[in-house]
């Protein structure tokens, strides 16, 4: 078991080769980066059925091949294992595609996100809803979230709902409170927040963490048929971004969730290999209704559950006797738990419930997780270490949110800002990810952003936990591959694994790390199959 990059031999150790027959394709004269420490470096690698059978050098692939053998020269080009997304949300990511773009630079004031409303009320008829994504308030001139009265003044026909960049919060007009029933009285949700004006006490439109409710009063605002062309237009996103699989995060889903899932994949809607985590309180309903928890064939699986803890209210949410319950429920079936922590507060909260689930059943064959870790005191890592739960971040929230990271948090505790480096220095399995719609899903840019460690304003965050250019691509590789439990399939360009690869036009160990991000991505295979091509 291996979860963190180990050095290798630099040279080519030979031909390893499990085919009996000639391989139904060869890449050659590429740049392979294999990341698997047995063999790193390669120059050539030969596919069968969607699995790699062979990997080495040009003179000792090619001479595999037969007349009905497609060659692919690569021409020099960096082949990598296809780029893993840890931790996404891609039915909120096909949303954000579908509405009303309001993130920066676009709208960076609240007259910028006015006149983008008034313009959509324009084109659409009386009491369509318009559903905006990605506003960010510390990108606003005003640093202020927009309300109800902001978004009455342009828009008082149309029910209006427009998502933080976060994804935790909602500003809503007034039609739209009115539809969901947030009135003066309103008592919002266990572990949901209604912002309230100080002085009147009315709801200003703000609703925090109220995913669920707003999902359970309204009707969906997209169409079934317009949704799934969005769910092709998300799957060539990633594709054309080198993803080759992702895991979809959202304490959302459920057996109807994963049903649509496996529909959009069998129609090749969805192209990109894919698992789920189910919200930690399906787990009965999947389980009586046949999801195949882990089903290793599947090209959509469920990989375990999520559970969701915030302190959005004041207090923590769900309370810890519950946390530990759901905890012990996935652990003692042999399932892993996924679980969203942003604060120290939180993710004491969830080593504890590990640590009683292992303490009442000791196993370390069920993988689970921590979303983010957001703040890592120092204080935590041995505990980490001990319970071998993995991290999941996301390097590139710190190119894109480090302003805010810097003006916010208590200066004491930025060096504990998405840590990478001291998790592994631990021996703590650590994956990368987008958490997509949250900042864009493209792995080079998480990639450069763990090596620099740099936000787009030039502020440097945490610089001790920087990591080299191999190490960051592991974290996208064979560092995801193993938190999601998908190590023995994919993750590396190894005999045996199927062949998810992407060619990129350059190294991203042999560029300046600033150009990373900008390497074009030539080609995208999953299981051996071209689902993207550049277009030259």
């Amino acid at each position: 078991m291996c979860y963190r990059p180990v050095r290798g031999a630099t040279g080519v150790r030979g031909i390893s080769c499990m085919a009996r027959q000639p391989p139904t394709m060869i890449l050659s004269h590429a740049t392979v980066r294999t990341m698997d420490p047995h063999q790193p470096r390669a120059e050539a690698v030969a596919l069968r059925h969607g699995r790699i059978v062979a990997v080495g050098s040009d003179a000792e692939v090619l001479p595999l091949r037969s007349h009905g053998t497609t060659i692919i020269s690569c021409q020099g080009a960096a082949l990598l294992p296809g780029f893993i997304d840890a931790h996404l949300h891609l039915r909120s990511y096909v949303s954000t595609l579908l509405g009303i773009d309001c993130r920066p630079p676009a709208v960076r004031s609240i007259h910028d996100l006015q006149t983008v409303l008034r313009d959509e009320a324009r084109r659409r008829p009386p009491g369509c809803w318009l559903v905006g994504h990605g506003y960010d308030d510390f990108a606003l001139a005003e640093r202020r979230h927009p309300t109800r009265w902001d978004l009455d003044a342009v828009t008082p026909q149309h029910p209006v709902r427009l998502a933080h960049r976060s994804r935790h919060a909602w500003v809503c007009n007034s039609l739209a409170l009115a539809q969901l029933g947030i009135t003066d009285g309103f008592v919002p949700p266990p572990g949901g927040m209604v912002q309230r004006d100080p002085v009147s006490g009315q709801p200003t439109g703000l609703l925090i963490d109220m995913d669920g409710y707003l999902r359970s009063h309204l009707p969906p605002s997209i169409d079934p048929e317009t949704f799934r062309q969005g769910v092709r237009r998300a799957s060539h996103a990633l594709l054309a971004a080198g993803v080759t699989a992702v895991l979809d995060a959202s304490v959302s889903n459920d057996l109807a969730a994963y049903r649509a899932f496996r529909a959009w994949t069998a129609d090749g809607d969805l192209a990109v290999r894919i698992g789920l985590l189910l919200g930690a309180s399906a787990l009965d309903e999947a389980v009586a209704g046949g999801a195949n928890i882990g089903e290793a064939e599947s090209a959509c699986r469920v990989q375990g559950f999520k559970i969701r803890l915030d302190e959005g209210t004041g207090a923590l949410y769900p309370p810890q006797e519950v946390v530990n319950a759901q905890v012990w429920q996935a652990h003692r079936r042999g399932y892993p738990v996924a679980m969203h922590v942003l604060e120290p507060s939180a993710l004491v909260s969830a080593l504890h419930a590990v640590r009683l689930a292992q303490e009442r059943w000791p196993r370390r064959d069920v993988r689970h997780r921590l979303e983010h870790a957001a703040l890592c005191p120092e204080a935590c890592l041995d505990e980490l270490a001990d319970l071998g739960v993995a991290v999941v971040t996301q390097p590139a929230f710190l190119w894109h949110h480090g302003p805010r990271y810097a003006a916010e948090i208590d200066p004491a505790q930025q060096p504990w800002l998405y840590r990478v480096r001291s998790l592994l220095d631990r021996g703590i399995p650590v994956a990368g990810s987008s958490d997509a719609p949250v900042v864009p899903p493209r792995p080079l840019e998480g990639i450069a952003a763990a090596v620099t460690r740099r936000s787009a304003d030039g502020q440097v965050i945490a610089p001790a936990e920087r990591v080299d250019v191999e190490t960051a691509l592991w974290l996208f590789t064979q560092g995801a591959a193993w938190a999601c439990g998908w190590d023995a399939e994919v993750g590396s360009i190894t005999p045996g694994k199927r062949a998810d690869m992407v060619l990129l036009e350059a190294d991203p160990a042999g560029v300046a790390v600033h150009d990373i991000p900008h390497i074009p991505v030539q080609m995208t295979m999953v299981d051996g199959v071209v689902r993207y091509k550049a277009k030259r």
